[in-house]
């Protein structure tokens, strides 16, 4: 009887330790979340969004300048006008200050920008993943541990007993 309340206790525990386990890794997964969402939508979204609306305006003036004088090439001029306007309006003169400020920065400041939000991000995600993780670790150690010493038989502690018993013998014995 003694062993069973035993057992369901550890299980209690292990079951409480779980629960405040879980509960704060909720709260570690929302502030995460809401980190690495503020990460993409305001730095590397930006900035990559930024590289290939560059990309393509380079692209079309390429094209515009090779095929000058052999074929029309107005429509490489709307598309760079159109792109160039799209930058213009949606990231340097955004309304979002974060977003205007990143992607108005020299290109190797907005390159140091992207790896560092990108570092952020792993970071951020796998710092507390690793340390949540150590922590269902040491809770369940600690229960297999404690589940290991309920049922550990009476055996042994009688066989120390005999370990005395035989050790005083051996003394009388002596003397």
């Amino acid at each position: 009887m003694k062993k069973r309340k035993r057992r369901q206790k550890a299980i209690g525990i292990l079951g409480t330790r779980l629960f405040i386990i879980t509960f704060m890794a909720m709260l570690v997964f929302s502030g995460i979340y809401h980190f690495d969402k503020y990460q993409f939508t305001k730095v590397i979204a930006p900035i990559t969004d930024i590289a290939f609306i560059s990309n393509d305006i380079s692209h079309y003036k390429e094209l515009e300048s090779v095929n000058r004088g052999y074929i029309d090439t107005t429509h490489f001029s709307e598309q760079i006008t159109k792109l160039t306007q799209e930058r213009r309006d949606n990231y340097y003169n955004s309304p979002d200050k974060a977003i205007s400020f990143v992607t108005r920065q020299h290109a190797l400041i907005k390159l140091m920008f992207w790896f560092l939000a990108v570092a952020l991000v792993i970071i951020v995600t796998g710092f507390p993943m690793l340390v949540l993780y150590s922590f269902y670790q040491e809770a369940f150690k600690r229960f297999r541990r404690s589940w290991k010493r309920i049922n550990e038989d009476k055996k042994n502690k009688s066989s120390s007993n005999i370990d005395y018993f035989e050790f005083a013998r051996s003394i009388k014995r002596i003397q």
